[in-house]
This record gives structure tokens, C-alpha cells and sequence, in this order.
């Protein structure tokens, strides 16, 4: 725990710079773990289903320490339920993994310290979806997206900390404003969290 603490510190003491210096683009890749569920009036609760996410982005300078961020992102998204049945002798899960191309249009402020925040609008395409069920030591998966819009509409909010290298961590909460169910019929939703690792590199004209 000392060692962990003392690291803290050191990564606190090194120089820092802003992720994009004031009047500069940046180019960046990122990736990372996805932790995602469907939430819902009309959703009973479920898990998270933890998959992935890589992509790129642009980094635009505005002014002062605003600017804004586009990006195109693969991201794996969904749920996962586990029930038990015939009194917990046989255990069911069922896992729904969807395939979307994120492309969020943030807005991000920058401080006078590694870190920095973004929020704003998300549109996400979908690619597939995928259903898996697992019981008793055997697997069925199939893949149907009919059930579920083409495109899901919503908003993310995160965090930066950036390294005077490039490399930076960073975390964010994402939610659907419409429900992903096709005909409307039903409230569900899309929401979770990505934590992300990446590098970028600033340039300028």
C-alpha cells in the first residue's frame, strides 16, 4: 500500500502539461474496458456486461481552456442476467453483446492541472447484436438486431488525467436519451461506463 501511495505521489510531483496546449490540435487513440447495461421502465434490472472500446479522436482548440472533441469509437455494449432454476441445480445466463460505432461531439475544459472534462452528445450506429445463453456446461449464440434502433441517441461525461508524455487514463458515464427497442413500444436504455487508456499528440498550423 506504501508503494502504491508513494508512486501517487511521484506521478503528482512530475511535470504535467494540459492534454492540448491552449491554441493546439491533437490527434489520440484510445481503448479500453466497457461496463454496460439496459436500464429501463420496461427493463427488469440486470448486469453489467464488460467488454471493450478502441478508437481515435480529434482534438479541437477553441479558446482558452475550452475546446471540443470528436471522436469514432467501436464499442461493445449490452447486458447480462444470470437465474437460477429446479431450485439452483441448473443456472442460466444470458448475455446480449451490441456492436455500435460511437461517435460523440464533446465539449472539453481544460484546468491548470493534468486533468480535464468533457461532456455531450453521442450518436451510436449499430453494427450487430449478438444473444448468447449459457447453462450446464453448453453454449447457443445467435445474432439479431431487429429488435433494436439503428441508431441510439444520448450523452456521455468524463474525465481526463494526462501525462506530460501523452499517454493519459480517463473514465466516463454514458446514457441513451431514446430507448434502443425498435418499435418504440418499450422503455429501454442503454447506460455505463468506459475507462480508458491512450496517447496523443499535439500539433498545430
Amino acid at each position: 500500500m506504501k508503494a502504491i501511495l508513494l508512486f501517487l505521489s511521484m506521478l503528482l510531483i512530475i511535470p504535467m502539461s494540459h492534454e492540448a496546449k491552449a491554441g493546439m490540435f491533437s490527434l489520440g487513440i484510445q481503448g479500453g474496458v466497457n461496463m454496460f447495461n439496459w436500464i429501463g421502465r420496461d427493463f427488469d434490472e440486470s448486469d453489467y456486461n464488460t467488454r471493450f472500446h478502441a478508437g481515435a479522436y480529434l482534438n479541437i482548440p477553441y479558446g482558452g481552456n475550452l475546446g471540443f472533441q470528436l471522436g469514432v469509437l467501436y464499442s461493445e455494449k449490452g447486458y447480462r442476467d444470470t437465474e437460477s432454476f429446479e431450485g439452483g441445480d441448473v443456472i442460466a445466463t444470458w448475455i446480449n453483446t451490441s456492436q455500435y460505432i460511437d461517435i460523440p461531439f464533446m465539449a472539453r475544459i481544460m484546468t491548470n492541472s493534468p486533468f480535464s472534462f468533457y461532456f455531450g452528445p453521442q450518436f451510436s450506429y449499430l453494427i450487430d447484436n449478438t444473444r448468447t445463453i449459457r447453462a450446464q456446461g453448453q453454449e447457443l449464440s445467435e445474432s439479431d438486431k431487429s429488435d433494436l434502433r439503428t441508431w441510439d441517441i444520448g450523452a456521455t461525461l468524463g474525465m481526463r488525467y494526462t501525462h506530460h508524455s501523452g499517454i493519459f487514463a480517463g473514465a466516463s458515464y454514458e446514457r441513451s436519451f431514446t430507448s434502443i427497442e425498435a418499435d418504440g413500444l418499450f422503455e429501454i436504455y442503454n447506460q455505463g461506463f468506459k475507462f480508458t487508456l491512450g496517447y496523443h499528440l499535439p500539433f498545430s498550423f
